[in-house]
Parts: structure tokens; C-alpha cells; sequence
């Protein structure tokens, strides 16, 4: 079972919040994208009553020549143990380790690095 008591006793809790608003002020508003070819969708889910967070990632190719239709490129599952309950406003920290987890073994992240 998760220990919720470590979050919810408040010390961790405002850490993630000020973290959370730490990283706020670096949220890029500005359009540096080179053309896109490729785009992901994530999906979050938990197994085992909650224990274990799945990731599940795919890349779909995407040509502006043929819009509206993609291709698959490529699907993973990252299943990896629940590092944190649920907490309202902090949802990030529960499900965003596993989602790096899913984009890192995706041959285009381990092909460039930058997903």
C-alpha cells in the first residue's frame, strides 16, 4: 500500500507546490518548434489498486499533405510502482515519472534525445 502519511502530512505537499510554481514561471509561451512531423499522445492509468502507474505512449506521423490522417509509428507501456497518492492540484507528481518512463523507450526519444 502507498505510505500517503509522508505526503499528507504537509512538509512534502508544499514542496511539490512550491515546485509547482517554481516551474510555472518557466512555462515557454513562445512557438520554437521546427515543422512537425511527428506527434504523441499519453494515456495514464493505474493497476493493482492504484500500486502500479501504466503509461502508454504512441507516435503517430503526422504530413501536412495528407491531413487529417496519421500513421502509427510506434506504441509503448511503461509500468512502473506509484511514487505518490493522489493529491488534488498535484497530479504532475503522481503521474509524470511514468510517462517520462514510456517516452524514454521510444526509439524516437532514444534515437534524438529530445523525443
Amino acid at each position: 500500500m502507498i505510505c500517503q502519511h509522508r505526503y499528507m502530512n504537509g512538509t512534502l505537499r508544499l514542496e511539490a507546490m512550491a515546485l509547482q510554481s517554481q516551474l510555472a514561471t518557466q512555462l515557454e509561451m513562445s512557438d520554437r518548434l521546427a515543422p512537425v512531423t511527428h506527434i504523441a499522445g499519453v494515456d495514464i492509468g493505474f493497476e493493482d489498486g492504484g500500486e502500479t502507474t501504466r503509461a502508454a505512449v504512441v507516435v503517430l506521423k503526422w504530413d501536412p499533405a495528407t491531413a487529417p490522417e496519421l500513421s502509427v509509428v510506434e506504441q509503448v507501456v511503461n509500468r512502473e510502482p506509484t511514487r505518490m497518492p493522489y493529491i488534488p492540484g498535484l497530479l504532475s507528481f503522481r503521474e509524470i515519472p511514468a510517462a517520462l518512463g514510456a517516452f524514454e523507450k521510444t526509439q524516437r526519444f532514444a534515437r534524438t534525445g529530445d523525443g
